[in-house]
């Protein structure tokens, strides 16, 4: 028979090529004490492949090493076994020790020999657990391969059946360990342990949990992990990766993805959430442990139900917990809070008797509970004067009215007495007839008392507000005279920026109008000398009549005299404007704010000139300028100073006097001294003169800051402002300035 003639089960899955290699190869030993039966054997079986694997063939020369080879492969799916080796029944002993000694009911055993006669196939069949006997005449090529691929599919099918029985065992013996479980992440960690031993192979693989309401695009949180994704543990799988797309279209359909190399296995559970096992085997997997998957998925299920119940017991028992210790604490505090309240609490019932009373209310009266409750009446603690009250009111409570104040005196132990408010309520029964009271009580001594002193305060209230508003009225009118004052600075600072514009601005055109004087009187005096030069030289044209009409007619002699000096006092004229121009202009030192080295005598002069229309119709100013060197200032700011001294000195002279100017340097500061023969101060003028908006003249006149910003310039200037004055004798304002500021000094502008 050919291999064609073969029944379809007997042929191989494919036609063996070289270097063909798929999944582990199946292992045959060739026992037998005949090379050439190895060789031939070899050539046969070399290249044949069963359900894509290769075949791997082992041999061993006589009984003792093929007991060797075994016991060390113990994976071996056949074995070619001859029966005469070193003894005429070594192949049948060996036989015998594979199964008995080796414990191995798995590999196919094919019987060969070339001795028909010495073991009867039938005997040996039964006797010795031997799959298949062959003697080696019959063994042809097609033959040897019909009975490789026929032992293969047997090897497959029992060892199919025992990892099935294996499985099932552990799946059986572990289910109790998996339903002792706790938290599902314990649960996770031993179900990833459980599939690697029911396989019987390491896995790689991640337990994921989900809930049941996300979306597609959430990632899949990792709880647990095996093997090369241990490290992925409490991460999360993000969506479009592989790994992502398998689990997802589990969750999806909720059911396994059993077709290798990666498998998915879908655990659903009773709670908001749901599971699955990602994993990835080191060998391909068999029907049967694919089967044993599902299995094992359904008890992993069941422990899981398992453990969401523990979880939610465990969840539910410590809520209870908490309720009932939250529960007695509140009772605790109510307890407390009722005892040890700010205020008191008593309740009484229908007759006025007290049922009960907290402790703060009995520690005010100074009885003990056993004292009051169950044996006294409120009235017994009243006033005589309250008890007709307290009737009243409870008449009211059982008549309907929902709830009653009043002010009472309660009497304590020692007989004292305080007053109380207490707010009483009525308890009603379900058919709304009266039952008791509850009255929430306030100890009212502190309020008596402070109502009293809020009394008195009242009153001498009224009489400061009184005087406060008539102080108020006084203060207003002066606030209202200090606005005015300022009001007419801030006018006085505006004029003053416009002076200093308009001076800058009429310079220029001084200058050039000077320059043009110059050149006039230069043009002047040539047409006079030109005009001497035609007299001499032509005196008869001199004499003509017309000429002299018209000589007559323009003076020309006065005008000869009288043009010179005209165009001198032009000249001077506009040298007097401009020098006023320029002392206007240094006075207020537009843009100059910085600390340098200035001449006072400088300072002094200009400001005098500015100030000329305030003196000259007063006063005459008398200047004694001593040795002054430079001092370090702002001279801005002491041309105001010495303004505000020399305009106050005029406005003190109310008929013609006069101002005398002293400088001198004494112990290394310049001093400038400015005295009047005017009016002069009293001393309680003279203690005011420096304070803000204090003034002895008229709205319009004085603004009551120019003494003030002058105090403050020279403090600035660390000098200080000295004033001799007394009424009738004039005054003398002398200002001493340091010749240089100290720079290091953190009081100093200088920095």
């Amino acid at each position: 028979m050919t291999a064609s003639d073969e029944p379809d089960w007997l042929q191989p899955d494919s036609t063996p090529q070289p270097g063909e290699s798929h999944g582990m190869p199946w292992k045959i030993l060739i026992a037998d004490d005949e090379p050439d039966i190895h060789t031939v054997t070899r050539l046969a079986l070399g290249r044949l492949t069963f359900k894509q694997r290769p075949i791997r063939l082992l041999s061993a020369y006589s009984a003792a090493q093929a007991f060797d080879v075994l016991s060390n492969e113990p994976d071996v799916a056949l074995i070619f076994l001859d029966v005469v080796m070193e003894s005429e029944d070594a192949g049948l002993i060996l036989a015998q020790r594979i199964r008995t000694e080796l414990r191995n009911p798995f590999v196919r055993i094919v019987l060969r020999t070339g001795q028909p006669g010495v073991a009867k196939e039938q005997r040996v069949i039964v006797e010795y657990d031997i799959n298949d006997y062959k003697e080696k005449t019959e063994l042809t090529t097609q033959k040897l391969i019909t009975a490789t691929i026929a032992s293969l599919r047997a090897y497959e099918a029992i060892w199919q059946v025992e990892r099935g029985r294996q499985g099932l065992s552990c799946i059986l013996r572990d289910a109790v360990n998996l339903h002792r479980y706790r938290s599902r992440r314990e649960l996770a960690v031993g179900v990833l342990d459980e599939i690697s031993r029911v396989l019987g192979t390491d896995i790689d693989g991640v337990w994921c949990t989900r809930d049941i309401l996300c979306s597609p695009d959430m990632p899949l949180h990792v709880d647990a992990a095996t093997g090369a994704m241990l490290g992925s543990v409490e991460t999360d799988i993000a969506p479009a990766t592989p790994a992502f797309e398998l689990l997802w279209g589990a969750f999806s359909r909720r059911g396994h993805r059993l077709a290798g190399p990666d498998y998915v296995l879908y655990l659903h559970s009773n709670g908001q959430q749901e599971c699955a096992v990602y994993f990835t085997a080191h060998r391909p997997l068999l029907d049967v442990e694919i089967e044993l998957l599902a299995v094992l998925a359904t008890q992993v299920t069941a422990a899981l139900d398992n453990a969401w119940l523990y979880t939610n017991l465990v969840r539910e028992n410590s809520e209870r917990k908490q309720a009932e210790a939250a529960l007695r604490k509140h009772a605790e505090e109510v307890f407390d809070l009722y005892n040890n309240a700010p205020c008191g609490y008593h309740s009484l019932d229908a007759d006025g008797c007290i049922v009960d009373m907290n402790q703060t209310e009995l520690g005010w009266l100074g009885y003990r509970r056993n004292e009051v409750v169950d044996r006294l009446a409120l009235a017994d603690l009243l006033d005589e004067a309250d008890r007709p009250c307290l009737l009243a009111n409870l008449q009211q409570l059982q008549q309907g009215q929902s709830s009653v104040e009043a002010e009472y005196r309660f009497h304590r132990k020692d007989g004292s007495i305080f007053p109380v408010q207490v707010t009483t309520s009525a308890v009603r029964g379900a058919d709304g007839t009266f039952q008791k009271t509850r009255s929430t009580v306030y100890d009212i001594t502190e309020r008596k008392r402070i109502d009293e002193e809020l009394d008195r305060y009242r009153n001498h209230l009224e009489i400061l507000v009184e005087q406060r508003t008539s102080e108020l009225k006084l203060r207003t009118q002066e606030l209202e005279h200090a606005h005015n004052q300022l009001l007419q600075s801030e006018k006085m600072a505006s004029i003053g920026q416009l002076a200093a514009g308009v001076a800058h601005e009429i310079n220029n055109p001084i200058s050039y109008v000077i320059s043009n004087m110059g050149t006039l009187a230069s043009y002047i005096g040539d047409l006079l000398r030109l005009i001497g030069e035609y007299e001499a030289m032509e005196p008869g044209l001199v004499s003509h009549p017309s000429l002299q009409l018209l000589r007559a007619q323009i003076e020309l002699d006065y005008l000869r005299e009288d043009a010179p000096a005209l165009l001198g006092e032009s000249n001077e004229g506009l040298r007097r404007v401009k020098k006023i121009v320029q002392d206007l202009k240094e006075f207020s030192h537009v843009g100059d704010t910085d600390w340098q080295l200035a001449d006072l005598h400088h300072c002094l002069d200009s400001t005098l000139n500015i100030a000329s229309h305030e003196l000259k119709y007063k006063a005459t100013v008398v200047k004694e300028y001593g040795n002054l060197p430079e001092v370090e200032c702002l001279p801005l700011e002491l041309n105001q100073v010495f303004m505000n001294i020399l305009v106050n000195a005029g406005q003190a002279i109310s008929e013609q006097g006069c101002i005398n100017i002293r400088t001198m340097c004494m112990n290394g500061e310049a001093r400038v001294e400015i005295a009047d023969n005017g009016s002069g101060m009293t001393s309680d003028v003279l203690k005011r003169i420096f304070d803000p908006f204090f003034t002895t003249k008229s709205v319009g006149v004085g603004t009551g800051l120019g003494l003030s910003l002058s105090y403050g310039i020279v403090q600035k200037h660390h000098g200080r402002i000295e004033v001799n004055s007394a009424p009738g004798q004039g005054t003398t304002f002398t200002v001493c300035l340091p010749l240089r500021q100290i720079h290091g000094n953190p009081d100093s502008d200088l920095q």
